[in-house]
């Protein structure tokens, strides 16, 4: 993974990043996703999450969420694929923790949205509203 993973943080090849995001192990994997989130262009880093979603082993994509949500916590397209992974058995937890991480006003409103009800996603985004509440709630107390 480090080989792979610094050859794919120096290149931005798309083929080498998704080798990366399906076969990457270890910690090498996460400080390379890390590197990435820097270099590529937001529409390349948003196709590479839904290929990690779809494709990639459930650890790697949690990772991938993880690491490259920040930068693309304003992109609808990311913020919907997130939203529509809630539901996912393996993924859906660690994408409520990416979408808690300073959400936007647009991903406050979604998660709202998708919170009535008692399906897992709908668990899974209050999980998520309830993260931010508490930390906002830290802040405001400090």
């Amino acid at each position: 993974t480090p080989v792979v993973g610094e050859a794919a943080a120096m290149t931005g090849d798309r083929l080498t990043i998704e080798q990366l995001l399906l076969n990457g192990r270890g910690s090498g994997l996460s400080s390379a996703l890390t590197r990435l989130e820097s270099k590529l262009p937001t529409p390349d880093l948003s196709e590479l999450l839904t290929f990690a979603i779809e494709q990639a082993p459930a650890e790697n994509a949690a990772l991938a969420m993880a690491a490259w949500w920040p930068r693309l916590k304003h992109d609808a397209i990311s913020r919907d694929l997130l939203l529509a992974t809630l539901a996912d058995q393996e993924l859906g937890a660690s994408a409520a923790l990416a979408l808690a991480r300073e959400p936007d006003i647009q991903t406050i409103k979604a998660l709202q949205d998708a919170a009535a009800g008692e399906s897992d996603a709908a668990r899974r985004a209050q999980m998520a509203l309830d993260l931010n509440r508490a930390r906002l709630a830290g802040e405001v107390n400090q």
